[in-house]
This record gives C-alpha cells, structure tokens and sequence, in this order.
C-alpha cells in the first residue's frame, strides 16, 4: 500500500465548563463532544520527507501546521525512516471551534499508522496525540465522549442520534484569544470595586 485516504471529522462542543489556568498554560475543562459529518478530506502517500498541500491558499503548509506536526510525531515516535506527502481538501470552516486544525493532525496519525503497518494502537496515537493539542486526543478517536483534564481526559458516552444545523457567519474566532479574553474578562471582574 502506498496511499491512504482519511476523513477528519469536525467536533462540536455540546457543552463546555471552563475552569481555571493549570501550570502548562490549558485551562482545565468539563465538555461533551461530539463528532459530526463535516470533514476534511486528506490523502496521504509514502513519499521522502514530509511535503503538505492544501486546496485552501492560506492554510500554512509547513511545520506550523498540525497536520504537519502530526507527521513529524508519528515518524518521530516510530523510528520509521520514511515520509509522507500529505493533501488536505478543507471542507471544516477555519477558526470556527470545529476543531479543524486537530482533526486534520488525528487524521494524518491515524492514515500514517495505516500506511506504514500499525506500529501503534488506537490507545497509543490516542496518548501521543495529545503533545500537539488538547483537541486531538477526541479527534483520534471520534464520536460522543465526556472530555475532562484541558480535554484529553475521554469517557465514551452513548451515541446521540440527532442532527445538528451549523450556521457559520464566517468571522474567524481564535481559540487563544477567546481563552484569554475569558480570563481577562474573569481578573477585571475580581478587581472592580464594591
């Protein structure tokens, strides 16, 4: 086999508890996520080296790209001297919350695994994933879970058979600073007078 193809489901937040800032930066979370038909497309061959490209001219296609980081892990982490170039259809609206970026790294372990003869099961990518971002743990893996710890704590739940209408106004809202206006917005709100 020499090329994958892999779907990257985007991920709702059907709910979402922020707590507190912990020393390495994440705020701790309660969250029920769930996986969703929206996805990107990615097609991954054996190639040398890690080549990325992306039908959408202003995703980065190197090494700040998690899609790319992924592959940088997984090669990384199985000692295999091989490469990939990857190619992502994006269908999942860019800094929307949908998790794109990270399920779009879940999906370049998952098809390498595949590639290259499953050095890791579905537990391991799952534990390793989580060093490129809270999100990609639950991306690994998919379908309706509990999220606890900055999201890599995951309890299965029951599937939810509903439908979900998303409507996208298209303004871009950045993950890091919604967090830290959220925290900005809880230090004023301790500081005011009385």
């Amino acid at each position: 086999m020499n090329a994958v193809t892999e779907k990257a489901y985007a991920k709702l937040n059907l709910s979402l508890t922020v707590g507190g800032t912990l020393p390495n930066g994440y705020h701790a979370l309660e969250s029920v996520m769930q996986s969703i038909s929206l996805h990107d497309a990615l097609r991954i061959e054996k190639s040398d080296g890690i080549r990325l490209v992306c039908d959408k001219p202003f995703i980065p296609t190197d090494e700040r790209n998690l899609a790319y980081k992924g592959a940088e892990l997984f090669f990384r982490e199985s000692g295999i001297k091989g490469g990939a170039a990857i190619s992502i259809t994006k269908r999942i609206p860019v800094c929307a919350g949908l998790g794109g970026g990270s399920t779009d790294a879940a999906a370049t372990l998952r098809g390498l695994n595949r590639l290259y003869g499953t050095p890791f099961s579905m537990a391991e990518l799952t534990a390793m994933s989580a060093s490129l971002g809270a999100d990609v743990p639950f991306c690994i893996r998919g379908g309706t879970v509990y999220a606890t710890g900055v999201g890599d704590v995951l309890e299965p739940l029951p599937h939810l058979p509903m439908f979900y209408l998303l409507i996208y106004d298209k303004t871009p809202l950045s993950t890091p600073k919604m967090y830290k206006a959220l925290d900005e917005g809880r230090h004023a709100s301790r500081t005011l007078p009385q």
